[in-house]
């Protein structure tokens, strides 16, 4: 009997791939998957993460490479989904409880004893194509669950394309004998979206001709395109993920780990884009601003009449951004305070 994936399983898969590239040019690497150190696989893709009381299935667990003092390792719990409408509340909820539970996984059992695994800070993180409801947002942050959004990220829209494409080929043409060949076609699959693996191309080639390549290619072509990927933090504990086609300059950091931003607004037709530039450069890293996040906030200055999540009252307030940088292998930590104007392009 063949086997065929369902369309939302491979845009996600497809989207989740994607993520993890632009996680690797973040400094995020694949947790090792070890079931004694508490991850081990499951089924086609994804891995269960061990909990206090249970596994629990996520996409990709990811570790920082790069070490922050008084604070156990960074680990990032991945969600990624590439669904037609943004996600609500409900997928919120069911990440919660499965990252409160990863997160007491360092105690063992009912007797609430320490646990043999090596220890990390566990940071649960989900990522959309199609972006998210505010409340479900609101929710997320509410709990210390990220959510990254490409809902308006203008450097996605291609690859939006291109993954639905691909995925809607593949779900028409492609059939498999036992669930054995779904795992060896999606690591194929993954091994050419996050490294343009040469060999990978081979295999899917030689099994399912030049079409599909050339749907592939498409993907990774547009992700070659992407030079810059920041996980950016601003002092409210919140996520943006920043993508530039220009690579990140040192030059203005040579002899300071500080600088400054400023954050633009751009608009194309109905739809509306912020990115921010940096030192009064013209290298501009986009972003999706969630939307509990006001300009108040994000920019620093005094609170409107509108109330946000993170309102601290009428005070004037200081709005800075925190990222990590690689240059030539060695990690910067660079502290970005925001002008307090959002510009209109």
């Amino acid at each position: 009997m063949a086997i065929s994936l369902e369309l939302y399983q491979l845009r996600s898969y497809l989207f989740f791939c994607v993520c993890e590239h632009l996680l690797g040019k973040s400094g995020f690497a694949p947790a090792t998957i070890c079931e004694e150190e508490g991850i081990r696989p499951l089924r086609e893709y994804g891995c269960e993460v061990k909990g206090r009381s249970q596994w629990h299935d996520v996409d990709g667990v990811f570790v920082f490479t790069a070490a922050t003092p008084f604070m156990q390792p960074l680990r990032l719990c991945v969600e990624a989904r590439f669904f037609d409408r943004k996600l609500g509340k409900s997928h919120i909820r069911e990440f919660m409880g499965k990252m409160q539970d990863i997160r007491e996984g360092y105690l063992s059992g009912a007797d609430a004893r320490l646990s043999h695994h090596k220890q990390y800070s566990n940071q649960g993180v989900y990522f959309s194509m199609n972006g998210f409801t505010a409340e479900a947002e609101e929710l997320a942050a509410a709990h210390g669950i990220q959510t990254i959004s490409y809902a308006f990220q203008p450097l996605m829209e291609p690859l939006y394309r291109s993954i639905a494409d691909a995925a809607r080929w593949i779900q028409e043409r492609v059939t498999f004998a036992n669930p054995d060949e779904i795992t060896v076609f999606l690591k194929e699959l993954r091994q050419l979206v996050i490294a343009d693996d040469a060999d990978a191309a081979e295999v899917l080639r030689e099994t399912f001709g030049d079409e599909l390549l050339m749907r592939m290619d498409e993907i990774t072509n547009e992700l070659q395109t992407i030079q810059t990927s920041l996980l950016v933090t601003n002092n409210h504990g919140v996520y943006l993920h920043a993508l530039s086609k220009d690579a990140f300059s040192l030059a203005s950091f040579m002899h300071t780990d500080e600088g400054i931003c400023q954050i633009h607004m751009e608009k194309r037709g109905r739809r509306k884009y912020h990115y921010f530039t940096i030192n009064d450069g013209m290298r501009r890293f986009y972003f999706t601003r969630p939307s509990f996040l006001g300009d108040d906030v994000l920019l620093g200055v005094r609170a409107s009449m509108q109330q946000s999540l993170f309102d601290l009252g009428e005070e004037q307030r200081e709005s800075v951004f925190q990222l990590c940088v690689q240059d030539q292998g060695i990690m910067r930590y660079l502290r970005l305070g925001v002008e307090g104007r959002l510009w209109i392009d």
